[in-house]
Order: C-alpha cells, then structure tokens, then sequence
C-alpha cells in the first residue's frame, strides 16, 4: 500500500513467509580431543521449517523526515526433536537455537536546520534459547535469553568549504541503554560460543568525513 497525505509519502508492506529446509545443519557433541576440549561437529539433521508474517513501513516528508520500521514474527522450528547436549538427562528440542521468534528495528532521519541532521536507530532482538555448555557452569543448560532493544543516535553538521568540497563532523552513541549481554563466561573453562544479543556494549563515537 502506497498512502500519501499531502507532500508525505508512505508505503506499507505486510507479507508471510515459509521456508521448509533439507537435512538442515545441526550441531551435535562427538567427544573430547587430546587437551580436554570438548569437540562439536556440524552434522546434518531432519529438516526444519521457518515461517512467519513481516511488517515494515516507511514515512517521508521531502528532506525534512525520514522514518522507516520493520517488524517479524516467526517461528524456526526442526522437523523433529534434536539433541544439542549429550547429557542423556536433558531432553532434545524442537526450536532452533540462537534464533529468536520477534525481532525489528526502526532508523529515524530529521533535518530541521540545514546540513544539519539527526539520526535515531533502534534494533529490537526478542529472547532466544541459547546452548550453554558445561565448564564454567556445572552443567549444559538450554537458557532462554533475554530480549534487547539497543537504541543508537547521531548527529551530525556538514561544512561547506567550497561548491563541490563538504567537510562532515558527527558525534553519537551506539546503544544508549547499554542493552548488552550481561552474564559471559569467565576463566579458562568458560564456553566460548555463549555469546548472543547486540555485539557491542554502551559506545560513543566521532568522526570527520570528507566528500567532494
């Protein structure tokens, strides 16, 4: 749909999806190598299937505003049940790990002064479950995480030195609300896969760009 009220144009899109996968990669437990390190190797599985509905939308008004969102909710889904520990007390799963079931993002463009210009960007990450093997912790557990909203902002002002000679100075935060996995591993038994969420903490950052 293509809706436009006065001199702001918008378009929206609403679509469904459905993925169905062969012999889909699986990671599954084989043994312990000679220094003690637990092995994992990427084996083929059943199948699984992906489907969903996505949402996404955009807003502008000439130069002034630019606003533009997305939203997806899906499930990820093995044909059947598989193992991802070889605890024989835990039992297999059906939801594919580290993939979350909501997940979104917006980005926000003002232009009130001219060359001057505000940004605002936000990704949202529903919870996951998370494989978190034993060595840290006494043992494997399927952890569901929790969900992140990491919002970034930048502004920025462009000199004009010349015509065809722009000289930019911009300042900004990334992840405001320092929304970042909170509970790593430590020590050298720690689980160097358990990572997941947004791959930076709270970050200020500045630049200089130049364009002609």
């Amino acid at each position: 749909m293509y809706p436009s009220i006065g001199d702001m144009q918008s378009n929206i899109l609403i679509e469904t999806f459905y993925t169905n996968l062969n012999d889909v990669f699986v990671l599954e437990e084989s043994g312990i190598d000679n220094q003690g390190n637990k092995i994992v190797e990427r084996r083929n599985g059943s199948g699984a299937d992906v489907y969903g509905v996505n949402f996404e939308g955009k807003i502008a008004t000439s130069s002034l505003l630019d606003f533009q969102f997305g939203f997806t909710i899906q499930k990820s889904l093995y044909t059947e049940p598989q193992r991802w520990s070889d605890d024989p007390t835990l039992p297999p799963t059906k939801q594919m790990p580290r993939t979350p079931d909501n997940y979104g993002y917006f980005t926000f463009n003002l232009n009130l002064i001219s060359d001057f210009d505000i940004s605002l960007s936000g990704v949202y990450t529903g919870s996951m479950y998370v494989p978190h093997y034993a060595g840290y912790i006494p043992n494997d557990v399927l952890k569901e995480s929790e969900e992140f909203f990491e919002l970034n902002s930048k502004v920025a002002y462009t000199f004009f030195l010349s015509n065809n000679f722009g000289l930019q100075i911009n300042a900004g935060i990334q992840n405001m609300f320092n929304s970042y996995q909170k509970d790593f591993d430590k020590s050298i038994f720690r689980d160097a896969g358990y990572m997941y969420g947004p791959s930076r903490p709270r970050t200020l950052f500045f630049g200089i760009k130049i364009s002609s």
